[in-house]
């Protein structure tokens, strides 16, 4: 059940950052001549909005689906989602869900990654969340342009690295604050062991000024950060928790 719907809200999500495009095109409708041409390109900008509230719509209750999912501790309560999805016009997807596929599939996951991959909220932005380890060529190669990395400061060589792949939104051209925000909290939460309620302190820098060869690849270096964000990986903590469980990395 949690697949069906977190495939079918990141279709949500996609949607929505494609109309929301649209949405800002269609701004440039007063700038056309000829008159036909006009009237067709008013006609689909009008219709952007009234989608955009659909799908908007849809991936709210998909969100509220997906939370209560990961609480449903009785058959009854799995019995109700089941039903509540069927009326949601997923009944086929339920009885072909294919979870290795699914996980192969997942926006934004690189072949050969193996980490976590969880999207950034109202956005809709993959934030990749790798294993634990010294190096990690693999993060460092897929990094593009505005693509941000975030590494906690403290017991760095046991920490996650995390990247926030800004780049697949081709609309951006920076990373939006929230979403920095989130990734650095992911980065806080799958770093050194500490307390949940601590703040943690939380470097970030771009793709070309990761450790590009040797033992380090893939490493931040303190020298070479853009900045630091004091993040609360509580914040986090439920989603970052029922990722682990949806993704089976326990």
């Amino acid at each position: 059940m949690r697949g069906v719907l977190q495939q079918e809200l990141e279709i949500q999500q996609n949607a929505r950052l494609h109309l929301e495009t649209e949405l800002t095109r269609s701004r440039d409708v007063v700038d056309i001549d000829d008159t036909k041409a006009h009237a067709k390109a008013a006609k689909r900008a009008a219709a952007v909005p009234l989608r955009l509230a659909e799908v908007t719509s849809r991936a709210e209750r998909l969100e509220g689906l997906l939370a209560r999912s990961r609480g449903a501790a009785d058959e009854a309560a799995v019995d109700t989602l089941y039903h509540e999805m069927s009326e949601d016009g997923l009944v086929v997807k339920l009885e072909t869900f294919d979870a290795d596929a699914a996980a192969r599939d997942q926006h934004g996951r690189p072949d050969g990654f193996e980490g976590l991959v969880i999207p950034s909220p109202k956005m809709g932005i993959p934030i990749l969340v790798a294993r634990r380890s010294f190096s990690d060529e693999l993060l460092r190669r897929v990094g593009r342009g505005n693509d941000l990395f975030f590494q906690a400061v403290e017991g760095r060589s046991s920490s996650s690295r995390v990247l926030l792949r800004t780049s697949m939104d081709r609309s951006l051209t920076k990373s939006p604050r929230e979403c920095v925000e989130f990734a650095a909290d992911l980065a806080a939460f799958f770093g050194a062991p500490r307390g949940d309620d601590d703040a943690v302190e939380v470097m970030f820098t771009d793709a070309r000024k990761v450790a590009k060869r040797g033992s380090r690849v893939g490493q931040l270096k303190p020298k070479k950060r853009l900045g630091t964000v004091w993040a609360r990986p509580e914040r986090v903590a439920d989603v970052a928790r029922a990722a682990q469980e949806d993704q089976g990395w326990l």
